[in-house]
Parts: C-alpha cells; sequence; structure tokens
C-alpha cells in the first residue's frame, strides 16, 4: 500500500473512533443512572452477578474499566459504553464498506467511503446510541459483537477465508455473555450460513464449528465460579445446576 493511502486510513481510522468517543465522553453520565445502570456498575466492580441471563462477558470488561486510575467506579463503568459506543461506529463503517464492496465490487472505493462515513456520522449521533454509549448498559458492547461477526462472515465470502468461520463462531459463543439475546440472530446466522457457505459444510467443519462456538460460550462458566464465592450482589446465586440453568 502506498504510505499516502496508508496514512489516509490511518486519519480516516482516528477519526470515526475518537469523533464519537469525544462526543460520548463528554456528555457521558458522572454518576449512578436508572434503571439497570446502578446494577451494572456494582456487577463490574465487584464481579457480581447481574440479572438473568447474568452477562459475564460484560462483568468482566467492566471490571477491567475499573482499574482506570482515576474517575469514581460509576463514571468508569459509564465509560466502558462510550469506548465500545464509538468502537462500534468504527466497526460498522468497516461492514458498510464491505458489504459495498461485495455489492458493487467494481466501483471505486472513494464514493463507497463516502457513503459510509455519512451514515456512520448519523448513526453516531441517533438518539438509541448516544443513550447507551453514555451510561452503564451492554447494548454497545452486545452490539461490537454483532457487528464483528457480520465482517467476518462477509470477508469470509468474498476472500474465501473460510476459516473465519470459526472465529465468527467463537465470537458467537462469547456474545451471548454480552447478552443473550443474540441467540435471535441464530436464524440470520444460520440463512446467510446457508446461501453462502453451504459447500464448505462437512461433517469434519461442522463439529469445529461447534467446538468453538461452545468454547464462546463457555464464559458463563464464570456464573457457577463466582457464585460460589458469594458475591455482594449474587443475583439468582447461580452456583448449582438448578439455579444456573435457571438464571441463563
Amino acid at each position: 500500500m502506498e504510505p499516502e493511502r496508508f496514512s489516509a486510513k490511518i486519519g480516516s481510522c482516528f477519526l470515526l473512533f475518537f469523533t464519537p468517543f469525544a462526543i460520548y465522553l463528554t456528555t457521558l453520565c458522572p454518576t449512578m443512572y436508572w434503571r439497570d445502570a446502578p446494577e451494572f456498575q456494582v456487577v463490574g466492580y465487584q464481579l457480581g452477578i447481574a440479572h438473568p441471563a447474568g452477562s459475564p462477558v460484560y462483568a468482566l470488561v467492566a471490571k477491567i474499566f475499573t482499574s482506570i486510575p482515576f474517575g469514581s467506579i460509576a463514571f468508569k463503568t459509564n465509560l466502558v459504553s462510550a469506548f465500545f459506543g464509538a468502537l462500534l461506529i468504527f466497526l460498522v463503517f468497516l461492514l458498510i464498506i464491505n458489504c459495498l464492496g461485495f455489492i458493487f465490487p467494481v466501483k471505486g472505493n472513494r464514493l463507497s467511503t463516502l457513503a459510509a462515513t455519512l451514515a456512520v456520522s448519523f448513526y453516531a449521533v441517533s438518539m438509541s446510541l448516544w443513550h447507551n454509549s453514555i451510561v452503564a448498559e451492554v447494548y454497545t458492547l452486545q452490539n461490537c459483537f454483532i457487528v464483528s461477526i457480520a465482517i467476518l462472515l462477509l470477508r469470509g465470502v468474498r476472500e474465501s477465508r473460510k476459516p473465519l468461520i470459526y472465529l465468527a463462531a467463537f465470537l458467537f459463543g462469547l456474545s451471548t455473555g454480552a447478552h443473550i439475546i443474540m441467540i435471535l440472530y441464530i436464524p440470520a446466522s444460520l440463512l446467510f450460513i446457508w446461501l453462502f457457505y453451504r459447500r464448505f459444510f462437512t461433517p469434519h467443519n461442522l463439529g469445529i464449528i461447534v467446538m468453538f462456538l461452545i468454547l464462546g460460550a463457555s464464559i458463563y462458566l464464570y456464573l457457577p465460579a463466582r457464585s460460589s464465592a458469594n458475591p455482594y450482589y449474587d443475583w439468582g446465586n447461580p452456583e448449582n445446576a438448578e439455579n444456573f440453568v435457571t438464571h441463563v
């Protein structure tokens, strides 16, 4: 790649992440908010168990953010949403570029870049995303998983890199630990795979995909492991099999 084009791409990536991040940071809720936000702030700080289905991935990610050496616990857990909200904008930009390249492979990339930039600019300041990017919630993290999986599946088709579906399967399993509602994306995912990957499927390949899916979903072992330590916030007490199944 030419140095000028590489520098331009780096500059675009910088702007697409840090511009929305600056917007969310300057409007970030400085303390507790209503609904689920206080619960997620406590769960992230103390590595507790959130309401069903537990959101173990969010708890672990939020715990990392609470190690930031400035700000209150509430501010730092709210910052999780701002970070992943900004990352989501960048990922959606990549997804649009990949979609346009898939549909119009002979078109110049300048028009695609302009279209993608305009789209994510409007999305960044949409009420739903902006609101969920300034308080402690799981949705920006969950949506980053959704878009990342879509990018992997598209790139696997475009570049004939079938192993990318293994990584997509792992991320899908892991994403359920952000929000269990991810299981509602299974029909759409299966349809896409059937349309574009069905020649790839053999019993061997299917077994590998299921293995990576289970490996990602194994993040839910966090629930009984952490619940056995009796944290302050231990919703459902899922340390035994019955409670675990009920909670999930």
